[in-house]
């Protein structure tokens, strides 16, 4: 309750502040509740286990540059990326300067995407376009089926229950 109720004090906080769109508000607001809420989820979920992991992979500076590098390369998201680094940290499985690194990663992650399209191919990028988004879209909707097929386990889940 804490939560939505600081939620609900940034929205009236930040409709004050005339000249700018509501839903830019709501949405912020929506976002910083979403993100406490997460990491809490996340907290309540893994715990320890997750923060070894972590703490493996993203021990140093550089490599947890090296991990945001990857993932976002992989994700092609550097948002997503950032957001779960912010829900990491602030449910305390990722300390700042491992969090640093990540974010850095994701950021210079970004442009490998654009790079590799912008070396010499010994075919035509339109060619294969079509193959490789189709491909893409398949796989998205077999992540979400993945992810709706685990709903039920979550519900019935001690750890998620609130």
């Amino acid at each position: 309750m804490y939560n939505l109720n600081c939620a609900i004090i940034l929205f009236i906080l930040l409709y004050l502040n005339e000249g700018v769109n509501i839903w830019c508000h709501w949405w912020n607001s929506f976002t910083y509740v979403w993100c406490d809420m997460m990491g809490d989820g996340l907290e309540k979920a893994l715990g320890e286990t997750m923060k070894k992991i972590l703490t493996v992979l993203t021990g140093k500076v550089w490599s947890a540059f090296l991990v945001g590098i990857f993932l976002t390369a992989i994700v092609q998201s550097s948002t997503a990326i950032t957001v779960l680094t912010v829900g990491f940290v602030n449910s305390g499985l990722m300390n700042l300067p491992q969090a640093v690194g990540i974010i850095y990663g994701a950021n210079i992650g970004t442009t490998i995407t654009a790079q590799l399209m912008a070396f010499s191919f010994k075919f035509k990028l339109t060619d294969v376009a079509l193959p490789i988004l189709g491909v893409g879209f398949g796989m998205m909707f077999l992540g979400l089926k993945i992810l709706n097929s685990g709903i039920p386990f979550m519900q019935e889940s001690k750890y998620l229950k609130c």
